[in-house]
């Protein structure tokens, strides 16, 4: 809202993959951003230096390093750790198991 309480909308650019010096596609910041984000749900804390993201990137996009994601594979990455958030979160809401013997 503005001083005379009228509604301001923003409108941003969408935010696109920006190349390297020899031309190779880096992911967005969203997508970084989301990255860690996700990771720290999962209670990843060091970000996107976390060895286990670093681990799950290697599983999940074939690279040897984050450094080396494309966008098409952040999001790949991205949506394997929100489902895998999810899956945790589903877990915790059913609670442990009771075993019978």
């Amino acid at each position: 809202m503005d001083a005379q309480g009228g509604l301001v909308v923003r409108l941003t650019a969408h935010p696109v993959a920006t190349p390297t010096a020899n031309g190779e596609e880096r992911p967005t910041s969203a997508q970084w951003a989301k990255i860690a984000a996700v990771g720290a749900a999962i209670g990843w804390q060091d970000g996107l230096e976390d060895e286990r993201l670093r681990s799950f990137v290697k599983r999940t996009a074939k690279v040897s390093s984050t450094k080396f994601l494309e966008p098409h594979k952040a999001s790949k990455v991205i949506m394997g750790l929100e489902n895998w958030a999810a899956q945790m979160h589903d877990n915790q809401q059913a609670g442990p198991i009771a075993t019978c013997f």
